[in-house]
């Protein structure tokens, strides 16, 4: 009698449970849906990393933005004009920040390493490049062009970057 069902009074009983088989497909599905949920967890994880680690950068950034933008209010003098053709920018970079005048109008300068602050991972590399665009279509020699990018210094992997304006308050205030 070993058989799945029973026979009583010509009446067919069958016989409750699940197969081996079942069983294995069952948790053979249950693995596929599990590993699948744990490679999406660790993916997200990662992502939440790498935005913390960006917006850690991006503050760093923020900060020393603000910083070149006190700068330019306080560079509010008519007495630093110039006849030179990039202006104020010019005037705000040398006077004021103390960058190479060589690399004024030249979009290819290197960057400038800048320190790097406690907020920071200590692994990452904080760069600043700051040129002035004054040529003929341009028409913006007031403004002073400032990039950023952070990378991590092992891997040359790009963190976060920034790419912005900054334009003397002489700029508006003087003839």
């Amino acid at each position: 009698m070993n058989k799945q069902s029973l026979v009583f009074c010509g009446k067919r009983k069958s016989v409750q449970g699940l197969t081996l088989v079942e069983v294995i497909a069952g948790m053979l599905i249950s693995a596929l849906c599990l590993s699948t949920a744990l490679q999406a967890y660790v993916a997200a994880v990662g992502v939440g990393v790498k935005a913390q680690d960006s917006n850690v950068a991006l503050k760093v950034i923020q900060s020393d933005l603000e910083d070149i933008r006190q700068k330019a209010q306080e560079q509010s003098d008519c007495s630093l004009q110039t006849s030179q053709p990039s202006g104020y920018a010019q005037k705000l970079m040398t006077n004021v920040l103390g960058e190479n005048p060589a690399t004024f109008s030249d979009p290819s300068t290197p960057w400038v390493v800048l320190p790097n602050p406690t907020s920071l991972p200590s692994d990452y590399q904080i760069d600043r490049k700051m040129f002035v665009d004054n040529s003929a279509s341009a028409n913006t020699t007031n403004l002073l062009q400032i990039a950023y990018k952070v990378t991590h210094s092992d891997s040359g992997l790009e963190i976060t970057k920034l790419n912005t304006a900054v334009m003397p308050d002489a700029a508006m205030v003087c003839p």
